[in-house]
């Protein structure tokens, strides 16, 4: 109980791109066929003229509540992950674009990074679940590891402000760096992967296990499948409504390689099906970049992210599309800066908000924060 406390075809869409600073809300936008768009760019606010600045966050979540279009913002860690300050108080975007409105609730859930949201709409609220207790398990894929993985399940209900833990008779578990995306065709909320604790209580492991949550009867169960995606965390899944299915791409591997692997889950059968890309180029494979379905054409949009070449972290800026009829990525744009450990959320009105978490230097936050808004004619 809850206590209080076969793809169809579709055109490409014409995006263009703007890099306003290091730390930037985006809002990407597309369209098909012969219809065009004009770019223009506002800003929400700077660090000296909004009314009130939110925090500058690592690896913090982004959903959108469907109803109402406002954005929800919840978890990271303010300073250098690894060493910062995890962040509990959640902040919200309006509808009108106005400025992020921090929550003032009593009942918020404990501070977290590495955590999985998703919006289910048959219940009209958000879901978290998971993520770590302490900024360090980060940087975690080599032992020692401190304690601090969380295996807890919170809801919040559009326009309250009251969290409720929810009391389940099993969880997939501890972990952090997993993924969640929402069903609505069977209600469900499908999770894959992340980072857990290891067997000695220092070391860490990679996941590849799936689970599906139920919103109303607020249960977890484990799906068993012939095959499936290998252990990664930091990846992410968008679901395809045309296909009723989940498609996955990307995340951190044992060997601190990316997996550019593209996998489908059918979530009538839950059985996992890797497919073949059918263009010659292709993204990197990395970790940590953002990921959503752009909703009037069905593309897959990707952004940013981040991956090791000679030994050293590389942080991504090019923009992907992936075409599922063809199976094929196609290199849209730069933003033309970093845009690693992101966040990118569908709007109810067609656009793409991306909320980069800064990359002035290895897991620092954004200090600005600003929308691109298209208009179309």
């Amino acid at each position: 109980m809850s206590e209080a406390g076969p793809y169809s075809r579709f055109a490409l869409p014409t995006l263009r791109y703007a890099l306003l600073s290091l730390g930037v809300f985006i809002v990407v936008s597309g369209c098909s066929g012969s219809a065009t768009s004009t770019v223009t760019s506002e800003a929400l606010g700077t660090s000296t003229s909004a009314a009130v600045e939110p925090d500058a966050l690592s690896y913090a979540e982004t959903a959108r509540f469907s109803n109402t279009n406002t954005v929800l913002r919840f978890g990271g860690a303010a300073g250098e992950a690894g060493r910062g300050k995890l962040i509990g108080r959640p902040s919200v975007l309006f509808e009108d674009d106005s400025w992020w409105t921090p929550q003032q609730s009593d009942s918020v859930p404990p501070p977290r990074i590495g955590h999985a949201i998703a919006f289910a709409s048959s219940i009209d609220s958000v879901v978290v679940y998971g993520g770590g207790g302490s900024a360090q398990l980060l940087n975690c894929l080599q032992a020692p590891c401190p304690p601090g993985f969380l295996d807890d399940t919170w809801r919040l209900s559009d326009g309250t402000e009251v969290w409720q833990l929810v009391r389940t008779a099993n969880s997939p578990g501890a972990r952090s760096g997993h993924a969640m995306v929402y069903d609505p065709a069977q209600d469900v909320i499908v999770l894959f992967g992340g980072l857990g604790p290891g067997a000695d209580g220092t070391s860490v492991s990679l996941l590849d296990d799936t689970w599906i949550y139920d919103p109303q009867q607020e249960t977890w169960e484990e799906i068993d499948s012939d095959r499936s995606p290998s252990p990664r965390a930091f990846h992410r899944m968008v679901y395809d409504p045309g296909s009723r299915s989940v498609i996955l791409w990307g995340g951190r591997t044992d060997d601190r390689d990316g997996d550019g692997s593209i996998w489908v889950l059918d979530t009538e059968t839950y059985e996992w099906t890797e497919v073949e890309t059918g263009s010659i180029a292709a993204p990197q494979p990395r970790w940590s970049y953002a990921m959503a379905r752009e909703p009037q054409t069905g593309a897959i949009v990707m952004v940013g992210g981040t991956w090791f070449e000679d030994a050293q972290s590389v942080f991504g800026s090019d923009v992907w599309t992936l075409d599922t009829n063809e199976w094929s990525w196609t290199q849209q744009s730069d933003l033309g800066g970093p845009a690693a450990w992101a966040s990118a959320t569908a709007l109810g009105d067609g656009r793409v908000l991306l909320y980069v978490f800064g990359s002035t230097g290895f897991y620092t936050p954004a200090t600005d924060s600003w929308t691109w808004l298209p208009s179309r004619s």
